[in-house]
């Protein structure tokens, strides 16, 4: 009677296990489900890195090397931000009354180192080549880390002598970390002097800012924002 035994206990313990092997059945459908969402939503998200993230490489201009740029502790990819803080810049003044009379220099031959704080030219007036038949308003010429500004505050009333040119003209010498300077524009924000968008031209490594013409006083200012 001992072998029938057997074979009940036997038979007995495959039914009871059916409903344990059901139910880890069912707990592995559960984890493929979920399995199954999780990577359609991180299918979704590379998608959505591609198309919005990812530019295409033929609209990446610059490679995208890490760098410490002057002036600066941060890392950046690719090109540095303009900073003209450190660099080297000439200044003269132009003066040309008509086209069939060649363009002359009004002032000495001056370099400034641009450094924080301090005025670059705090004296264009001090730079005034003597006998040049000509007078030059006083105005001081500071030159940021993006801009390049002009102050009227120690000049009285007046107006720049016309003609085809009477421009102050910045020459950037040193290689500028960023890059070339593609832009050169009024802020209106702040600029007070009637330039018109024709009165200010970024050409190569030089700045022309011409005045001729036009009135001022001790309030007047002007703003140029440099951009790459």
């Amino acid at each position: 009677m001992k072998k029938p035994i057997k074979i009940l206990a036997a038979t007995l313990a495959a039914f009871t296990a059916v409903p344990v092997f059901s139910d880890q059945v069912e707990m592995n459908k559960e984890a493929i489900t979920r399995n199954s969402n999780v990577i359609k939503s991180n299918s979704e998200s590379i998608d959505y890195l591609q198309d919005v993230l990812l530019d295409t490489p033929s609209k990446i201009t610059k490679s995208m090397t890490p760098k410490i740029c002057k002036g600066s502790d941060v890392i950046h990819w690719g090109t540095c931000p303009l900073n003209l803080i450190g660099t080297e810049i000439d200044l003269k003044v132009i003066f040309q009354p008509s086209q069939s009379i060649n363009p002359r220099i009004l002032t000495y031959y001056t370099t400034a180192n641009v450094v924080e704080p301090g005025i670059d030219f705090p004296s264009i007036a001090d730079l005034c080549i003597e006998g040049n038949g000509l007078s030059l308003a006083n105005v001081a010429i500071n030159v940021g880390v993006d801009l390049i500004e002009i102050d009227f505050s120690n000049v009285s009333a007046g107006q720049f002598t016309s003609g085809i040119e009477n421009t102050y003209l910045l020459e950037l010498k040193d290689v500028i970390e960023s890059g070339k300077i593609t832009s050169a524009t009024i802020d209106r924000s702040v600029t007070t002097l009637g330039l018109e968008d024709s009165d200010v031209r970024f050409v190569g490594d030089k700045l022309s800012i011409n005045v001729e013409g036009l009135s001022f006083n001790s309030t007047s200012f002007v703003r140029i924002n440099l951009g790459i």
